[in-house]
């Protein structure tokens, strides 16, 4: 199973949005916590006020694999984010 390989705690490398590299305040702080099918993100309070708990969905048939993620908890609740991912579960 896809979500088993990318359990536990993890720091950006890298990321962007829309096409944009993310900010170096964003990669540098950013932690990101998986447990089961559940994601939260700690480090930026901004963020984490309007996602903070999100459900995980990996299409493990697509390369990249393509991953969505639902917000479940905070000011954009019901909010469905679309991306790519290459963990490799090496945390």
């Amino acid at each position: 199973m896809e979500l088993d390989k990318i359990q536990g705690n993890w720091q950006l490398v890298r990321g962007e949005e829309n096409g944009e590299p993310g900010s170096e305040n964003l990669v540098q702080n950013l932690k990101v916590g998986i447990k089961g099918d559940q994601l939260t993100f700690k480090g930026i309070e901004p963020l984490s006020d309007r996602a903070g708990r999100l459900t995980i969905t990996i299409d493990p048939s697509t390369t990249p694999k393509c991953i969505d993620l639902k917000v479940e908890a905070g000011s954009e609740k019901g909010t469905v984010l679309e991306g790519v991912t290459n963990a490799r579960g090496t945390n």
